[in-house]
């Protein structure tokens, strides 16, 4: 459940298990920690520096693994990338949109982080969470290259661990990962690169790929499919059809409305409420497509 836990056995060590606690908890895969204080150590007294300010650590990708990348994306004619994970920064969310603008490339985003890739974008596939669009599982299946960038497609992202053979898929497996320890966890990668989002993100434009007419029209029908999936409620029993809700809520709110969802509810039904907060252009274009309520999160 936490990246460490410990406790703490004297208070002039206090510094040092902060500092150490700030480093684990936001370094590889953002993560909790456990710092836990017995009485005797609370009633110490100390007197001690501050520590200087954590700074996590980012690791970015090695020239050998961009070109063994660059070489599995000339020869790949279904690719797709899917975007997860955290640690991410509007900066590399421009940066990848960038990358599919050149390459032409569909993108589709994991389990509640639709918020990575501008749904209006011409390359996005759509989000592979609960009750996908089942054009988007089968354009995956088919894919020949999967580039999974920040997510580590567990159970939902991956329906169920379906969309992939385990341990070693027949589809080509790009894995980036700010954690070395999730590579090969599930799935074998055939290219693991050990690099946060943000600095891979700033290190596609030294990729040597060029637009790519087949994979733009890939694209374009994945685009389309998403659109016509938000775009009519999935037919459902009963007289009230929520997709029908949210559709109409869609079309009549304001642009900068976020519609919430109560996670713990999801499978059975959910609440929606209506929060009035950023009007960060993203958001306000995302709302405009979105067919059902979303839980929107940034770190």
């Amino acid at each position: 459940m936490t990246k460490w836990a410990t406790e703490l056995d004297d208070g002039q060590r206090v510094v040092e298990f902060v500092s150490r606690a700030f480093y684990t908890a936001t370094s590889g895969r953002p993560g909790p920690v456990l710092v836990a204080l017995p009485k005797d150590v609370l009633s110490e007294c100390a007197r001690l520096a501050d520590a200087p300010a954590c700074e996590p650590v980012e690791t970015s990708p090695g020239e050998e693994e961009l070109a063994v990348l660059d070489r599995l994306l000339t020869e790949a004619e279904r690719p797709m990338f899917v975007l997860g994970g955290s640690r991410w920064t509007n900066e590399a969310r421009t940066q990848i949109e960038e990358f599919a603008d050149r390459a032409g490339s569909p993108v589709a985003t994991s389990y509640r982080r639709g918020t990575l890739f501008d749904p209006l974008h011409p390359c996005y596939a759509g989000d592979l969470g609960l009750g996908p669009n089942p054009k988007l599982v089968a354009q995956v299946k088919a894919a020949d290259l999967i580039v999974l960038v920040g997510g580590r497609l567990g159970e939902i992202p991956s329906q169920g661990y379906s969309l992939l053979d385990c341990p070693s898929p027949k589809i080509k497996l790009v894995h980036v990962y700010p954690g070395a320890e999730e590579f090969g966890r599930i799935y074998r990668p055939d290219l693991a690169i050990h690099a946060s989002p943000t600095r891979f993100a700033s290190s596609l434009k030294n990729l040597n790929v060029t637009s790519n007419p087949a994979w733009r029209a890939s694209a374009m029908v994945a685009h389309a499919n998403y659109i016509a999936w938000t775009e009519v409620a999935t037919p459902q029993p009963g007289n009230v059809n929520l997709g029908e809700i949210m559709i109409w809520l869609r079309d009549h709110l304001p642009m900068d409305t976020i519609l919430c969802n109560e996670p713990a509810i999801m499978r059975h039904g959910f609440t929606a409420s209506i929060v009035f907060a950023s009007s960060e252009p993203t958001l306000r274009r995302r709302l405009r497509r979105w067919g059902m309520a979303c839980q929107l999160q940034s770190r």
